[in-house]
């Protein structure tokens, strides 16, 4: 008896099955030899078939006389072994072996081997699918991979999906890091509308001009009807200003902007990595207008900026959605909004502009997730350092109060002897303004602004993305082995405050100095804009394109949120009472004199144009806001304490989540690992994987049968 497949082959495949053989092999036969482009393939046939004979050993003899034992069957081109084998009777062989062996119950197919399908066009496709998949089962697979009625995996496969995958060279994500995740993106450039409303007066002279915006994508997950994931580069630059470049290690959000490559991390390990994983789906992250390399003028006059607004960047995402064409991409020039669905995820002011899209452009913007929204705002806002002042150390905490409300009593008995010593004692004697002065000193804090130092908007859950400066500022301020010439501080202006001590001065200055200070060239520089004085006007109106004038634009004309210290004098506060909001407002006027076109709000930015999307009562269809109970964003935010009637942040419903002592947007942060993060960060993003999935479903359900087919292959 001869088992070697026609042809000679060297290696081929056997599978074995309980008794169906010959049953599986005709069924394979006619399935492809009935396939739409069967005329293109290689004819399917049997080969040979040999039967179990009387009087022969074999080791599998339980079979009677005459039963198929081995079919070999050619299989549009492929030779195959199909063999028959159950219940052995060995000699030797352990009891617990005597009832079942490969293909018996004992060891079924499994989806680890499985044969795949080249199809050439949708009507190949239906066909397999339809053919080989088992209701009566319900053994389908996910993405193209089904169950046949005998068990065996086969994967229905476009040809295109397959030409894609030998065609890893031309994708546009760069070599992979130690976590096997791409480090590098290529940068594309779509043509977006400068101005998309040429009928609103607010942008006369109008221009129907375009601009080079800037994207990268993530296309490593994606598998052809996968979903869209959009996410809008939002982020504030840290300012590198004041001769402290050294210090600005990382962004500050909610205004503004930055360069693409600052936010590679969303689709390397990030929140955007976590939903293509999960869903097959494709990562496209877009740079904001007016930043980066996305600038629709050579210059950033007032005039020029007119069409840096809420209303323009959130059509940015409608029109890209629309209209983009993704090269190197299976069906890249399919892939736009009224295609596929398009989620969006944004943190801080990305995340606010998430949930104005889905207010504006309901229905073709699929969903959205809105982390650390600022969906509303004022124009002072002392509640920056609210989470500070509540969940800060309370030993430091209460110590800069302190001295800050001594500072601020020298203020208003304009004791200027006093308050020159204490600027002396931070080492910034020669700064002439008060408020520089206030604003220096709050740096580790979070100074009006500017950010040269990480804050507590810093701090992160996971440590590689944590940086606990402000926890080495307050030990600093609270050690209580601090040497005698550090401690003795505390003391050198107790005759100003009828003896009482400055606690914890000594420390907080010997920190401003070392850290802050000691990065100024020259002590002749203090009080200039190379160092710490922001009194300067022809600084501010230099109109060379920058991230920073971009996001101080939006601040003074709609964003607002002006950091201010709490304008009653009773309540405590970490910022002097000497910053309030003209000290942004004459940042405003100086860096934006009013143009031929547009000017800029004298008197504060007007809300009205940011609060119209619906503020803290915002809502629409598939929109999920997700915010941090200790952000220093969130009183602007869905779960603020004024969102609701009694001020406590509580919100009700499925589609909001606030982090228990979570900051600013952590959920957008992953380690390539969900089941390892911390509790409450693991379940923000179990539920947020939650909220897509039902938005999938939603699509799959109201599009047409044919688009829902496209959907599971």
């Amino acid at each position: 008896m001869s088992i070697t497949p026609a042809g000679g082959n060297k290696i081929s495949l056997c599978l074995w099955f309980n008794d169906t053989a010959k049953e599986a092999a005709d069924f394979y036969i006619n399935l492809f030899n009935t396939s739409p482009h069967a005329s293109t393939s290689p004819k399917s046939s049997i080969v040979n078939t040999e039967y179990y004979q009387e009087g022969v050993p074999q080791p599998c003899q339980d079979f009677e006389p005459g039963k198929v034992f081995i079919v070999v069957f050619r299989l549009a081109g492929h030779e195959v072994m199909a063999m028959n084998g159950k219940l052995p009777r060995w000699q030797g062989v352990p009891s617990v072996f005597t009832n079942y062996i490969a293909g018996g119950p004992m060891f079924e197919f499994t989806p680890a081997i499985s044969m795949m399908i080249d199809c050439a066009d949708q009507e190949e496709i239906d066909h397999f699918f339809d053919k080989l998949r088992d209701d009566q089962a319900d053994r389908q697979l996910n993405c193209g991979w089904v169950k046949d009625r005998f068990g065996l995996s086969w994967q229905v496969v476009p040809r295109y999906m397959k030409e894609s995958w030998n065609n890893m060279s031309a994708r546009q994500v760069g070599p992979s890091g130690s976590n096997g995740r791409p480090t590098n993106y290529t940068v594309y450039s779509f043509d977006q509308l400068i101005d998309h409303f040429p009928s609103s007066t607010r942008y006369a002279p109008h221009t129907n001009q375009t601009f080079s915006q800037k994207y990268v994508f993530d296309d490593t997950y994606y598998v052809p009807g996968g979903p869209i994931f959009f996410l809008k580069r939002q982020l504030a630059p840290s300012v590198k200003r004041f001769g402290l470049e050294s210090l600005s290690v990382d962004y500050r959000y909610i205004g503004g902007e930055t360069d693409l490559a600052s936010r590679f991390s969303n689709l390397e390990t990030g929140i955007i990595q976590i939903l293509m994983n999960a869903t097959n789906g494709l990562g496209i992250i877009l740079e904001n207008r007016y930043y980066g390399d996305s600038y629709p003028f050579d210059n950033s006059t007032t005039d020029n900026l007119r069409f840096l607004t809420t209303e323009q960047t959130i059509a940015d995402n409608a029109y890209f959605a629309q209209n983009v064409k993704l090269p190197n991409v299976t069906d890249g020039n399919n892939l736009t909004a009224m295609d596929r669905p398009w989620i969006l995820y944004g943190g801080s002011l990305a995340g606010a502009q998430t949930a104005f899209s889905l207010v504006q452009y309901q229905g073709l913007l699929w969903g959205g997730i809105a982390s650390s929204a600022p969906v509303h705002i004022e124009i002072a806002y002392p509640e920056w350092y609210y989470p500070i002042q509540k969940f800060g150390p309370s030993d430091c905490i209460t110590r800069i109060n302190n001295i800050i409300d001594k500072m601020d009593s020298l203020v208003r008995q304009n004791n200027t002897q006093a308050i020159q010593q204490l600027k002396n004692i931070f080492g910034l004697g020669t700064l002439s303004d008060i408020r520089d002065f206030a604003m220096t000193i709050a740096f580790p804090l979070g100074g009006p602004m500017n950010y040269p130092t990480n804050t507590w908007q810093e701090l992160n859950w996971y440590p590689a993305y944590d940086h606990p400066d402000f926890f080495d500022f307050c030990d600093t301020i609270t050690d209580q082995n601090a040497p005698a010439n550090i401690t003795a501080v505390d003391t050198m202006l107790s005759n100003y405050t009828n003896g009482q001590p400055w606690t914890g001065l000594g420390g907080y200055a010997e920190y401003v100095k070392n850290v802050l200070v000691s990065t100024c060239p020259s002590e002749d520089l203090i009080d200039t804009t190379e160092c710490f004085s922001t009194q300067n006007q022809t600084y501010y109106a230099d109109t060379t394109n920058s991230a920073s004038r971009s996001y101080l634009y939006t601040t003074c004309t709609e964003q607002g949120a002006y950091q201010a210290a709490p304008y009653d004098p009773n309540t405590p506060s970490l910022l002097s009472r000497v910053v309030d909001v003209s000290y942004t407002q004459q940042w405003c006027t100086w860096a934006f004199p009013k143009g031929q076109y547009n000017s800029v709000p004298p008197n504060g930015p007007n809300v009205t144009y940011y609060e119209q999307y619906g503020g803290f009562n915002i809502s629409a269809p598939r929109l999920a806001l997700i915010d941090g109970a200790s952000d220093v964003w969130n009183e602007l935010c869905y779960h603020g304490r004024n969102a609701t009637p009694a001020h406590d942040s509580l919100r009700y419903g499925e589609n909001q989540l606030l982090i228990t002592g979570a900051g600013h947007h952590w959920d957008s942060y992953g380690i390539l690992n969900i089941s390892a993060e911390p509790d409450f960060i693991r379940e923000a993003h179990e539920w947020e994987l939650r909220k897509v999935h039902s938005w999938l479903q939603e699509w799959n359900q109201t599009h047409s049968s044919s688009q829902r087919k496209r959907d599971e292959l």
